[in-house]
């Protein structure tokens, strides 16, 4: 670095090239265990009195070591949230992908349930039924947590008939209740309000 700070002083003496003067360059240094380091070197020129006569310059050597790794590691920082991300965008739009097809086999079971099947059939129909039931749980988890590991999950505030919202949640239920032997049943308090401020 002092060598290079010398040949600059001479540059600018011999050329007068003011450019080498009050400009910045990034360099490789090294240290006494020869170990190489990035810096910023710069170079100043001052003027001295009449009465002392001569120029002198004033070279200012700045160690990059922790900016420089301060900026690879925003950086990295940054790719893996943007793949964090991507990640999540993935994952939410094959659950949706998945879920098309796979509400056609609902549609389809519950056709098959109507039609005359014997014991077995029953049972081979009953054991499709919850294992889609079950395919349908796990992409609501992936759903839920590709939401949570991106941008969180927002929740809204609307107003909402909570009666409605708690009834069609029971009757989602009822059918898989009902092939245990399972009353579902639900009561609601007067005092509840018919409307609320929330997430439905």
């Amino acid at each position: 670095c002092l060598a290079t700070l010398w040949r600059r002083c001479k540059a600018h003496e011999r050329t007068g090239i003011k450019k080498m003067i009050g400009t910045d360059r990034t360099v490789t240094a090294k240290r006494k265990d020869k170990s190489e380091f990035k810096c910023r070197l710069g170079l100043s020129k001052i003027e001295l009195d009449e009465a002392s006569g001569g120029t002198i310059y004033v070279g200012l050597l700045h160690d990059l070591t922790h900016e420089l790794a301060a900026r690879e590691a925003d950086a990295r920082a940054e790719l893996a949230d943007k793949m964090r991300k991507q990640k999540s965008l993935f994952l939410a739009s094959m659950s949706h992908e998945i879920r098309t097809p796979l509400n056609g086999i609902f549609g389809m079971l519950e056709l098959l349930m109507t039609t005359k099947l014997d014991e077995v059939q029953t049972e081979w129909l009953a054991t499709c039924s919850r294992s889609a039931q079950s395919l349908t749980t796990i992409l609501d988890d992936i759903l839920l947590f590709s939401r949570a590991d991106g941008d969180g999950i927002t929740l809204e505030r609307v107003s909402f008939n909570i009666r409605d919202i708690i009834e069609d949640s029971v009757t989602v239920l009822a059918s898989s209740t009902h092939d245990k032997a399972v009353d579902l049943v639900y009561t609601i308090s007067p005092n509840v309000p018919d409307f609320v401020i929330g997430d439905p």
